[in-house]
């Protein structure tokens, strides 16, 4: 019984070792490193600059 479970163990542990992948990529990667965030920060931006309620911030209103 001792040499079943032994065995057992051991293809379990040998079958979780084979379906790891590679890990996936950061949240930075994903945005498009620092180019996609900067393009995304730049249409945010363009963005809050035509809202008219936020006009009184940059001193247009």
């Amino acid at each position: 019984m001792r040499f079943v479970s032994l065995l057992l163990v051991i293809a379990l542990a040998g079958g979780i070792a084979r379906t790891q992948s590679k890990p996936s990529p950061s949240l930075y990667e994903r945005l498009g490193r620092y180019d996609g965030i900067a393009r995304i920060a730049d249409e945010y931006l363009k963005g809050v600059r035509a809202d008219p309620q936020f006009a009184r911030f940059s001193g247009r209103g």
